[in-house]
């Protein structure tokens, strides 16, 4: 890949919200490192590199943040969530969030900073959960992701000399395979139907429906562009208006 031109980081981009982010940046020309845990379905076309990497390994993120050159920006959407019940929530569990959620990502921007452009941006993936509280069966999740917009305000302030920018996202019930991993999961340890619950959660949205991946990826898109050139250490909601805070 050509040492001379910043390349933008999409982390998680095998399905979901990252996937739709590397296929909104792609479209738009962006040149691109993808990487993920898990291969992709397929790979967008343009002047994108695919790295199979766990974020959690240090080597793993050393190798790929070797291979990618300078960047202009990062979108880190690698993350898991394991829903259970919060009396018997599991040390292991509590523990795997938080590495894949909160301590990758804190690593991962302090491994990328010295090949951070100046003027670059960095937008993480936090979610409704670090606001909103209405599915307790995914609390180690909202703690990881409310701790996001935590470590979005601290970089930000820290990188504002640079120019960098740092902001969050805080996507809503978008139609995922995470959500509907989450819907049959919840919907079990309730005793009832699937598609029940996906019709209460619906009417906790003022616009009536789920959120596409794609709509997410656009904010992304919008946060990484010049046009966002005056906004840092912000939190984004995309919920549809379940949150407006």
């Amino acid at each position: 890949m050509p040492d001379n031109e910043p390349r933008v980081l999409v982390t998680g981009a095998a399905s979901g919200i990252g996937a739709a982010c590397a296929a909104v940046l792609a479209q738009a020309g962006t040149p691109l490192v993808l990487t993920d845990i898990a291969d992709p379905a397929g790979v967008p076309a343009g002047d994108v590199t695919w790295v199979r990497a766990d974020v959690t390994s240090d080597a793993d993120r050393a190798r790929l943040l070797d291979g990618a050159g300078q960047l202009a920006g990062v979108v880190h959407n690698a993350g898991i969530l394991r829903a259970a019940d919060p009396a018997t929530l599991s040390p292991d569990t509590w523990d795997a969030v938080m590495s894949v959620n909160l301590t990758a990502t804190f690593r991962l921007v302090q491994a990328a900073l010295g090949q951070l452009a100046d003027h670059a941006s960095i937008v993480l993936m936090s979610s409704v959960s670090a606001k909103w509280a209405a599915t307790p069966e995914s609390i180690a999740y909202a703690a990881s992701k409310a701790a996001i917009l935590s470590l979005t305000r601290s970089f930000a302030t820290y990188l504002a000399p640079r120019g960098i920018r740092v902001n969050a996202i805080c996507p809503g019930i978008i139609d995922t395979p995470m959500q509907r991993d989450l819907l049959r999961r919840v919907a079990a340890a309730r005793g009832i139907a699937t598609e029940r619950l996906k019709a209460e959660r619906s009417t906790t949205i003022p616009l009536g429906r789920m959120g596409d991946p794609a709509e997410v990826a656009q904010v992304a898109a919008f946060l990484l562009s010049p046009a966002a050139s005056y906004m840092t250490g912000q939190s984004i909601n995309v919920t549809g208006g379940m949150v407006t805070h």
